[in-house]
């Protein structure tokens, strides 16, 4: 079993696939989420807030691109 720790944390972040690389796994389904993440947009204080941000933050998402919230909830991510 994996303790959830930094270093195991930062190895697994390390192995993950990027937003493209993830798509790219499943075209099919990986168009709906770019459906999704052409629609939304940011607000201009949206924008603002976070492009004010001084850190750097890392986001590790596990997801299913078949899953029917992942497809809503990962392009908004993508997009913020």
């Amino acid at each position: 079993m994996m303790r959830l720790n930094a270093t195991s944390l930062r190895a697994v972040f390390d192995d993950a696939l990027d937003y493209d690389a993830y798509l790219a796994t499943d075209p099919e389904r990986g168009a709906k989420w770019t459906l999704i993440h052409d629609a939304v947009a940011l607000t201009a204080p949206q924008r603002t807030l976070v492009t004010g941000f001084v850190r750097n933050v890392k986001i590790l998402v596990s997801s299913g691109i078949w899953c029917g919230d992942c497809v809503q909830q990962g392009p908004l991510l993508q997009r913020i």
